[in-house]
């Protein structure tokens, strides 16, 4: 009989392949009982790698902004901490929606001095409490799960940017590089990453084993990685092969 740990990796595979698995399926391909695979889908569940539905399991949908927040915390406010270290002032930001870069606004917001822009609703909210920032922001359709704007408007909003440095999320990272949730998001991700001089990526620990359907980008579009922990050590690898330097905080 193949390992737990290896059946829940095969299982994690699959989904990113495929986005639904069966629960018969699984029990005939690893030979073993409905009660065993049941177990190991309720664990994937626990970690949020994955959505238990009737019948089988599927990629887990996107929380709320706000349900999101609560996770990992301390190991956001943690790596936002480190990611405002690198922040000069009179520097001009991109700063990309998501927890873990709102995290990062929360950190600018008392004492930085320069320009921020940002599709954000969050990082918008919290930036209007610093007066020394100057917050552009970028138009778009609003997505009510991302509290972002997205679409052609906040792409077009891009062109002209011309970024110190990009402050980026992620739905999930892997050896191969970025991945997002939804297409919706890639083309503005794609535009921030192209209008900034350094491209830094913000992502706590649970990203590292994280799933998401879509594939943004390679380890080559990035400068710096900033995460609360170090990464497993074929990430590690994958991203000094490419040049990345890893930045680890300690939460």
């Amino acid at each position: 009989m193949i390992p737990r740990e290896a059946r829940l990796q095969e299982i994690r595979v699959r989904l990113e392949r495929d986005g639904f698995c069966t629960v018969a399926d699984l029990v005939r391909d690893f030979a073993v009982t409905d009660m065993t695979i049941r177990r190991d889908l309720r664990a994937l569940a626990s970690q949020g790698l994955a959505d238990v539905v009737h019948g089988g399991v599927r990629v887990p949908r996107p929380r709320p902004f706000t349900a999101r927040d609560v996770v990992a915390h301390e190991s956001k406010v943690a790596l936002a901490r480190l990611a405002r270290s690198m922040v000069v002032d009179g520097s001009t930001l991109l700063l990309d929606a998501g927890t873990t870069v709102a995290a990062l606004a929360e950190q600018l917001r008392d004492g930085f001095q320069g320009h921020v822009l940002t599709h954000s609703v969050p990082v918008l909210a919290i930036l209007q409490e610093a007066p020394s920032v100057h917050v552009i922001g970028l138009g778009g359709d609003l997505n009510r799960e991302s509290r972002a704007l997205v679409g052609a408007s906040t792409v077009a909003g891009l062109t002209d940017a011309n970024a110190d440095i990009c402050f980026l999320g992620a739905a999930a990272v892997s050896p191969a590089g970025i991945k997002v949730m939804w297409d919706g998001e890639r083309a503005t991700k794609l535009a921030m990453l192209a209008a900034a001089k350094r491209r830094v990526v913000l992502v706590d620990h649970m990203k590292w084993s994280a799933s998401a359907p879509l594939f943004l980008t390679g380890w080559e579009s990035v400068d710096v990685v900033v995460t609360d922990r170090l990464p497993p050590p074929e990430a590690l690898r994958s991203c000094e092969a490419a040049g990345v330097d890893v930045l680890g905080a300690t939460a």
